[in-house]
Parts: structure tokens; sequence; C-alpha cells
């Protein structure tokens, strides 16, 4: 098994990967954090695991940007699920890989939901494992985790991340074993730093993936050790209630690695699930992030700028709105007439973008606001997109204030790190939309 490490430009960046065996079916397996390309491979367990995906396809490995062989992520940049979800596109891409079943395990859980629900043209499969869509209790959530538990399971990994005695706590089956205990505390230190480790943490654990599970399309297999310490059975059978027709597999032990304890009973499982895992049939609908703006004032402006002066000023913004969008990997869908509506993959990019062109149009001039919303779209033959999450960014944006932003609380739920603050504005009726809604305005902190 060859095990020769390349690498993927992404952005400014070089994401590291590798690719073991061949076949008709890829394999992507992402254990987030604790991942290192080159040592991982020096432990027999891990590697007979690698080898058993093997019986099934081609395994593609990768460390995300600051883990492992990976760049480190810019200090202005700061991670999110975003990042990884560019990783793995670019390594998918790099890899000739059109179609993959994702393994995404423990902290890497949540991004793998996200990217099965905005790239399901990449995505043939999903398999979780020791993870969870949201870790924090909330009121409709009794699942999850106090604020305690949290901070104690955060304070525990910072304080034994890269010595041994994270053994104990992650591999308590192997916590006899003396050669695996010098291993895996030397494989930490190589994949990153206790601080490193921490901070990623403590962002993945403010994080509510929940609304995004209905609309993971692909079929989808919740693997979950019932005495797992970090997380609780319940995570994980909510976790498999909220996508659809997930199935939901209890196993024996406690470990937080997959390659350990019962890995041959795992793999068989992972492996009747691939065997019966069809090629999903195409599907139109895509989880996205939806910015509508609309220029301020726009009647009164063209009423004082006259018929020539009105189409110079919507020219100069046209040409503004389509840069900052494809600079944020974005897609104008159309102009409004007095403002442009796109959508992006990934909702910091969405407020990235607004907060720019919203800069860059003031120095012209020409004051704008923004409303964005989270969700579900249908993507028409003529590239035009329809469904709730249009009608809901369009009424966000109808109650955003002049050269505001307003992001609803999809939004909110889904942005991890500080580059944006949220202030709630309180809970807003919607036109032709049932209930309330919580909208908030979101400012850059950073950048």
């Amino acid at each position: 098994m060859t095990d020769e490490v390349r690498y993927a430009d992404v952005a400014a960046a070089r994401v590291g990967y590798a690719v073991h065996g061949a076949g008709d079916l890829d394999i992507v397996y992402s254990p987030g954090l604790a991942s290192h390309l080159d040592l991982s491979m020096e432990q027999p367990r891990y590697q007979r695991y690698i080898e058993t995906l093997m019986r099934y396809g081609r395994v593609i490995r990768f460390d995300r940007r600051g883990v492992g062989v990976s760049d480190a992520v810019p200090p202005d940049a700061g991670e999110s699920w975003e990042m990884w979800a560019d990783d793995l596109a670019a390594v998918l891409e790099a890899a000739g890989s059109r179609h993959a079943v994702i393994i995404a395990t423990n902290d890497a859980g949540a991004a793998g939901i996200l990217f099965a629900a905005t790239r399901p043209d990449l995505v043939q499969a999903l398999v979780l494992f020791n993870t969870t869509a949201r870790f924090l209790a909330a009121p409709d959530y009794p699942e999850g985790h106090s604020a305690e538990v949290a901070e104690l399971v955060v304070e525990t990994l910072r304080s034994t991340w890269g010595t041994e005695a994270a053994t104990d706590f992650l591999c308590p089956s192997l916590a006899a074993d003396e050669p695996y205990r010098r291993w895996y505390a030397r494989f930490q230190r190589g994949a990153c730093s206790p601080g490193e480790m921490a901070e990623s943490l403590s962002r993945l654990v403010e994080m509510d993936a929940r609304r995004v599970l209905p609309e993971v399309q692909c079929p989808t297999l919740v693997v979950h050790r019932e005495q797992y310490g970090a997380l609780t059975v319940d995570h994980a059978r909510a976790l498999a209630r909220g996508i659809p027709h997930a199935e939901l597999a209890v196993v024996p032990g406690g470990d937080a690695t997959i390659y350990s304890e019962g890995v041959g009973d795992i793999a068989e499982r992972i492996g009747a699930f691939l065997g019966r895992t069809p090629t999903p049939p195409p599907d139109n609908r895509v989880f996205t992030t939806v910015l509508f703006t609309d220029i301020v004032s726009s009647t009164e402006r063209a009423v004082s700028l006259g018929d020539d002066g009105w189409r110079r000023l919507l020219d100069a913004h046209d040409a503004a709105a389509r840069d900052a969008i494809g600079r944020h990997g974005g897609r104008v869908i159309k102009g409004t007439g007095d403002g442009t509506l796109a959508t992006f993959e990934a909702p910091t990019r969405a407020l990235r973008c607004a907060s720019e062109l919203r800069r860059h149009l003031r120095g012209l001039g020409i004051e704008v606001r923004a409303g964005v919303h989270a969700g579900p779209v249908v993507v028409r033959n003529d590239g035009d997109i329809s469904g709730v999450a249009v009608n809901v960014a369009a009424r966000v944006l109808g109650q955003a204030e002049d050269g505001g932003v307003l992001v609803s609380e999809a939004v909110v739920d889904l942005v991890t790190g500080d580059e944006f603050e949220f202030a709630e504005v309180g809970e807003r009726a919607l036109k032709g939309l049932p209930g309330t809604w919580r909208l908030f305005g979101a400012t850059r902190a950073t950048g």
C-alpha cells in the first residue's frame, strides 16, 4: 500500500492528501483535527483500517488546513467548516474524483454534513462516526451537553492533548498498551498543538448544524460507540433522526478513534452500507446561502439623477456586485432592478461579500443594504432559484436598515469563528411566512 503525499492548491495554501488503491468507488476518510498523513500510517491498527476500506474502493485521505502536513491557517482567516469544505473540494478535484463517499469522524462531522448538503453533486453517501450536529443542550435539544460539561470536555482535551494521558480519555481500550500510548501522543503533537485543538473545538461546540440535516439527500450511516465519553448515544440518535432515512448503528466500546476497538465490525457495517448504496438520482434542490442586496432610497435617487444618471449608477453598482460576488465564490442569479440576488455555498462568504460590496459602493456614493438567509432552494433549468429560502432572504432584506446587513438565525447558527459579530434585533413577522423570525444585524469584527 503506497502512501505518497501529494498536494492540492486551495486559495493561497497547499493541502496534503494521499490516495490508496483503485476502483470505481471513491471513499474519503476525514478524521478532523486528529490527522497526520505520515504519522497515522505508522500505526498498524490505522493501516489495517485503511486496507479494509480499500476492499470497497479507492481511499482518499487528507489533512485540512491547519492540521498535519497541510499549510497553516493564516492568522487573520480563522478556521471554519467552509474552509474544510474548500479543502475537500480541492482534494477531490486533484484526485480526479467526481463522486465520493465521505467518512467524517468526530469534529469533522458537522463539516461533512454541511458539505453533503451544499455539494450533493460530489457526495454519493455519508458515514458519520462519533459525531453530532449540535454539542450543547437547548430547550428544543435536551440530548445535548450542558455548558459545564462542554467546558470540561474542551479543558480535558486541552490539558492532555499530545501526552500519553490522552489515551485514557480518547482510547480507553488501549490505555494499557504502552507502545500505542507513546505513538498516540506523538501523533497528536504532529497533528496540531493543544492550543490550536482547544480553540478549534471551542468554536465547534458553539455550532448548530441541525437545520441542515433534512437537506442531506444522500444515503447516510450514523455509527456511534455507546460508551464514548465526549458525546452520548443520544447525540447520535438525534443526528440520525434529523437526516432523512439515515441508518443508526450503535456499537460497543468507548474509543474516539474509528480504527481501534471493534474495527472489524465497524468496517463490515460500513462495507455492507456501501455495498447497497445506489448512486443518488439527480436532484435540483440544494442547501445554499441566499444574498439579496438593494440600493437604499432607489426611487428617490432615480428621480434626482434622471434617466441617464440613474443608468450610470446602476451600471457601476452591477459591475461592483458581479466582481465582489465572483471574488467570494458566489454565483450571480440575477439583477433585481436596484439590487442583486446571489447564492453562496457558505454563509461566511456571503457576509464577506456583502461587507466588501457595501464598503466599495459607499466610496462611489451608493448606499446598499443586504439580507442573508441559509436554506434549501430549487435550482431551475434556466439557472434561476426558487423556494421558501429565497422568499425568506427577500423578506429579511425588507427588514434591514439603510446600509445594514441583516441575517436570519440560520446564518448565525452556521457561522463559526470571530470574523463577524451578530446583534439580535428581535423577532419579526415576515410577510407571507408563518410565525415570527429571529433576525440579527451582522458586522465584520476583523479585516
